[in-house]
């Protein structure tokens, strides 16, 4: 079960990683195009073609923050998230269960010392009644912590394989949301062509 866990926490993160680097990429977008409109503005005007780029990198973060990221969220980290919880709700009975196990042997060494001094006390009967009770709580406790077993391994394969389909949906469409909106400027950027290019000729 550890392992279990060991690998959701992974995915989780990594997912959550990717998230900030496309948050990240897109924000370093907007400094890259903001420089060269910097640079390239004449008599204080900036060409309309580096005015476009900088508004298309400024709707594509925007976009990505409120589709893309809002999408991934909901369907990758959010219920990796509320599947870890089950984890640590785990452990928490299983802290229940170890606790009960100590009542139970503590009970059971009591009788067993007493039933050697004196065996047709009250007090022997006493503490067996308590040790019985300390059974059933153990066995209890036991049934519950199985139960949240069976609850965490339900559905984990199905769970994970949604989660991968989903993040290559979302990775799809950012990069679609990104020659959606950068392929139309190099109409009119016939400079680019070189880079064009030597793009083309390393294509695999």
């Amino acid at each position: 079960m550890k392992e279990v866990e060991e690998e959701l926490t992974e995915m989780h993160d990594a997912v959550s990683e990717y998230m900030s680097s496309v948050r990240r990429m897109q924000e370093a977008s907007i400094r890259v195009h903001e420089v060269f409109a910097m640079l390239l503005r004449e008599e204080s005007e900036v060409p309309v073609q580096v005015l476009n780029a900088v508004k298309a990198s400024r709707a594509n973060k925007d976009w990505c923050s409120q589709q893309s990221e809002y999408a991934m969220l909901e369907t990758v980290i959010r219920p990796a998230g509320e599947r870890l919880k089950l984890f640590a709700a785990l452990k928490a009975k299983e802290n229940q269960r170890q606790q009960k196990l100590l009542d139970y042997d503590a009970y059971r060494s009591r009788l067993n010392a007493e039933s050697t001094k004196n065996p047709d006390s009250e007090h022997v009967f006493k503490l067996q009644s308590k040790l019985d009770r300390a059974r059933e709580s153990v066995d209890l406790v036991t049934d519950e912590v199985v139960t949240k077993c069976v609850d965490i391994e339900h559905g984990e394969r199905e769970m994970v394989e949604k989660a991968f389909s989903c993040f290559i949906a979302c990775e799809a469409a950012v990069g679609e949301r990104q020659c959606q909106s950068m392929n139309p400027l190099l109409l009119d950027l016939p400079k680019a062509a070189e880079a064009i290019v030597l793009i083309n000729s390393r294509a695999v």
